[in-house]
């Protein structure tokens, strides 16, 4: 074994949320027109599985790091007639952090079904960006094409955010409201829909939920930012949580172009960095501790009827992925927990957006919801040149 990094901050509080709401997981469902060769594919995600995906957590508090094992992923076929628009069991099995927190899940094509694929990755080992990589070079394997897997590390967020120079987060106010109903004790569900594609996608999104969401209240979004783009070149391909957040406030008159303004000039500021320093402080608490202080917070917010977010979205950018020469469909699945009302993932596809919707939230409150995005989204003007 080999130490691929330490653990940071940050990272152990996503094995805390894990505590909380298991699995703390990111998935990458990938559809085709299929067919689909069950040893062609386990062969393929051997060869595209790199240190980043291959990693154990070993140690504890500060000692904590990802180790790099000489073990493949998991690859199971699921027989499941199960339609890729919402949480089933095989999809919710636990991915632990120190056995096998990456896993792929194979669905044949059923009658008009679709073949599918699942990428699935325990959020603490990997973020988006990283899974997505993992998932693209699967389909260049696939396709007979050379692969060089990207590293695991060493560099964490934090290390990059220290070389940043910039200020920690502040806290953040629990006092933003719920873009739609989140009852304590709800369990996470998610659901699924598909839009028109065209420009301008992440700031026309987001006013679509500021203005789809319930009335009243503060609206506060947590947009995800890359942190890759301030690495020096050598680092940019680590498939590490290399993820930052920053927060918008929003009202339901904010247009597309302000939002977009918004988003340029936190990514101009680097302001997304200064969360990883925020959480430095969880390199020294034990799990059980920060998952109990996140339960209790989870639990005062829902009693309040607010939160440090209304949402937070999550746009992986625009592909045009192909498995076995068919057009694929990638449906990003972002990890749900109690504290967050509600967390989108985005992909873009040449012919459609994929928007799933994460959280504890009634069913027919989320259906009605992302119905009611879906009528915004369509109606929203070209704001410009696109943002992705």
């Amino acid at each position: 074994m080999t130490t691929a990094r330490r653990v940071s901050g940050f990272e152990r509080v996503w094995l805390a949320a894990d505590r909380i709401a298991p699995p703390f997981a990111i998935h990458l469902v990938v559809e085709w027109p299929g067919p689909l060769d069950v040893e062609r594919w386990r062969a393929a995600v051997q060869t595209a599985a790199g240190p980043g995906m291959r990693l154990r957590l070993r140690g504890a508090l500060r000692w904590a790091r990802w180790v790099v094992v000489d073990e493949p992923v998991p690859v199971e076929v699921v027989d499941d007639p199960w339609d890729g628009q919402g949480p089933t069991p095989w999809l919710t099995a636990p991915l632990p952090p120190d056995d096998e927190p990456v896993r792929v899940s194979l669905v044949p094509p059923n009658g008009e079904a679709p073949a599918r694929a699942v990428f699935s990755a325990q959020h603490a080992v990997t973020d988006g960006r990283g899974l997505w990589r993992f998932v693209c070079d699967t389909a260049r394997a696939l396709a007979g094409e050379a692969v060089e897997p990207p590293p695991a590390g060493p560099m964490t967020d934090l290390d990059l955010a220290r070389a940043l120079g910039v200020e920690p987060l502040r806290p953040v106010a629990s006092d933003a409201s719920a873009p739609c109903p989140s009852p304590p004790d709800q369990p996470v569900i998610w659901r699924r829909r598909r839009l028109p594609v065209g420009p301008n996608v992440l700031p026309r999104l987001v006013a679509a939920f500021a203005r789809a969401a319930e009335p009243g209240g503060r609206l506060r979004f947590s947009i995800p930012v890359d942190l890759r783009r301030y690495a020096a070149e050598a680092d940019r391909e680590s498939s590490a949580n290399l993820t930052g957040i920053t927060y918008l406030e929003l009202t339901a008159e904010t247009s597309p172009a302000a939002i977009r303004a918004a988003i340029d000039e936190a990514v101009g500021s680097k302001a997304a960095a200064r969360h990883p320093l925020a959480a430095e402080f969880a390199r020294h608490l034990p799990l059980g501790l920060i998952a109990a202080v996140g339960r209790r917070a989870a639990r005062a917010d829902h009693q309040r009827g607010t939160f440090g977010a209304s949402l937070a979205l999550s746009h992986l950018g625009r592909h045009a992925l192909t498995i076995d020469g068919h057009p694929a469909r990638v449906a990003f699945v972002p990890p749900g927990m109690p504290g967050l009302p509600l967390f989108v993932g985005v992909t873009v596809d040449p012919s459609g957006v994929e928007v799933v919707g994460c959280g504890p939230v009634e069913p027919g409150a989320l259906d009605g919801l992302l119905d009611r995005v879906g009528t915004q989204f369509a109606s929203e003007s070209d704001a410009g040149q696109a943002l992705t």
